[in-house]
């Protein structure tokens, strides 16, 4: 936190769906809920701030997304990918959290 607070800026990596559309818009803008996610995480880090924030786009790598984060490339990562196993069927083998 103390990273991120000196340098005044939050690096989002952000996992957009391959074929979903919603996600960039005419201007190629990212836009969404993980976007504004982004915002409200740089708003409660740098005392309000919410526009201080440089977005990182994998779109369908989100292995190359994991990496990013485990390198300190990102300072957050938030989407992720579809996966119908998961977002369709009940399984109780997972473990943690998973938010469709």
């Amino acid at each position: 936190l103390s990273k991120i607070r000196s340098k005044g800026t939050i690096k989002c990596g952000v996992v957009a769906p391959d074929g979903l559309e919603g996600n960039v818009d005419e201007s190629d803008k990212l836009v969404g809920i993980d976007v504004e996610y982004c915002h409200a995480i740089a708003a409660a880090l740098l005392d309000g701030n919410m526009r201080e924030v440089k977005f990182v786009n994998f779109s369908g790598s989100q292995v190359n997304s994991y990496l990013a984060l485990a390198r300190g490339e990102i300072d957050v990562l938030v989407g992720d990918r579809v996966q119908r196993r998961f977002d369709f069927e009940r399984s109780s083998s997972l473990a943690g959290f998973h938010f469709s």
